[in-house]
């Protein structure tokens, strides 16, 4: 009877006890799961996070959040994650880095009847005002390279709507991806042009510095067997024709 006893106890612990990359995962994206459209590359990065959180084995829904709320909370919680978060030497050591997801240039965005033209970062210093998203990477990069004419606000729609309007003189996004917001959100897209490339960066699914050595290893080991079964090729050529997953 005791030994039986002891069994059933060791069976409860067991089945109660779940594998240490089973825990809950919290999963933070600015962006809602879009259906069909490509919106921040949109349908291409949540196709790969899909399946990573699949392989890894965490049955866990994404959250939209602002970018404020997820980079706070993945920078001192456990178990946060928090994508598609820019790589930089900055953000290097605040973070695991699982990746990268998609590669994007920076550039800064004009209206097509602005007759605004810049072809530097010393011209695009020149102008009024720049609309930049509170917190973004873009922000910072810029701060760190000298623009004291930045004007930031907390979601990149209100940039748009403010460029469209003639509040800004331009606004900072990514060729491929802000170009589809105006056709989004009820603007002529073809008043959008790419007025100077100025950088290129790559993203990530970032997880938080506190997070299990076994769970940062279940999530590089999901990522990593995508990348040899050609999952990753696979979801870029369906989603995104013509563009390369980028490398390490």
């Amino acid at each position: 009877m005791r030994h039986s006893l002891v069994v059933f106890l060791c069976f409860m612990i067991i089945a109660i006890v779940p594998p240490a990359h089973a825990r809950e995962l919290s999963v933070y994206c600015e962006y809602p799961a879009p259906k069909d459209s490509d919106l921040y590359g949109g349908r291409l990065i949540y196709e790969q996070v899909w399946e990573l959180l699949r392989r890894a084995g965490f049955d866990t829904q994404i959250e939209t959040v602002s970018w404020k709320r997820g980079y706070a909370e993945a920078l001192i919680r456990a178990d946060v994650a928090l994508f598609p978060t820019t790589f930089t030497k900055e953000r290097e050591p605040l973070f695991h880095w699982i990746g990268p997801i998609l590669e994007v240039e920076w550039a800064f965005f004009a209206h097509a009847d602005s007759g605004i033209s810049v072809n530097s970062l010393e011209e695009a210093k020149a102008v009024k005002s720049i609309g930049t998203y509170a917190q973004d990477s873009k922000e910072v990069w810029l701060k760190n390279h000298g623009f004291n004419n930045l004007v930031s606000v907390l979601d990149n729609i209100t940039n748009l709507k403010k460029l469209y309007e003639g509040r800004i003189d331009l606004m900072v996004g990514s060729p491929g991806v802000t170009d589809n917001w105006p056709a989004e959100h009820g603007y002529d897209s073809s008043k959008m042009v790419t007025a100077f490339k100025f950088n290129t960066v790559k993203l990530y699914f970032a997880v938080s510095k506190e997070t299990s050595k076994e769970t940062v290893s279940a999530l590089r080991s999901a990522f990593d067997s995508m990348r040899k079964d050609g999952t990753i090729d696979a979801i870029y050529h369906q989603w995104a024709p013509g563009w390369l997953p980028p490398k390490d």
